[in-house]
C-alpha cells in the first residue's frame, strides 16, 4: 500500500483539485482535513471539506469567523460536504482553522450525518 509521507492532521486547510459531483469539471480550491494520522496511515486519500467563497448559506454550510488567522486570503465558508480525495492531489498547506471554527464545523457535520 502507497501512503503519502506528508502528515496531515484534522482542521488543517490544504489546496486540493475538487472535481464537481457532476464530474464535468474540476476546481482548485481550499479545503478543510477531516482525517487524521491512523485513517492516512492505511489509506492514500483524506476525507475533505471544500470551502468556498461565494454562493447562498445551505443547510450544514459554515461561515469561518477566523478566517484569516487559518491563512485565507478571503472570508470562506466551509460546504455542508464531503469528499474523498488522493492526497497526491495536494498542492500546499494554507494554514489551520481555530479550535472555536473546528468545533462548528464537526456539529454541522454530525448534525447532518446524524451522529
Amino acid at each position: 500500500m502507497t501512503t503519502s509521507s506528508t502528515s496531515y492532521t484534522p482542521g488543517q486547510i490544504v489546496l486540493v483539485e475538487f472535481v464537481f459531483t457532476t464530474l464535468d469539471r474540476a476546481k482548485v480550491r481550499p479545503a478543510i482535513i477531516l482525517t487524521g494520522d491512523e485513517y492516512h496511515a492505511r489509506r492514500a486519500d483524506a476525507m475533505m471539506q471544500p470551502l468556498t467563497t461565494s454562493g447562498r448559506l445551505i443547510d450544514g454550510d459554515y461561515d469561518l469567523e477566523d478566517w484569516t488567522s487559518a491563512g485565507l486570503p478571503r472570508p470562506s465558508r466551509a460546504k455542508g460536504v464531503i469528499q474523498t480525495i488522493h492526497r497526491q492531489f495536494i498542492a500546499r498547506s494554507l494554514g489551520h482553522l481555530s479550535q472555536r471554527d473546528f468545533e462548528q464545523i464537526r456539529q454541522r457535520l454530525c448534525a447532518i450525518l446524524r451522529l
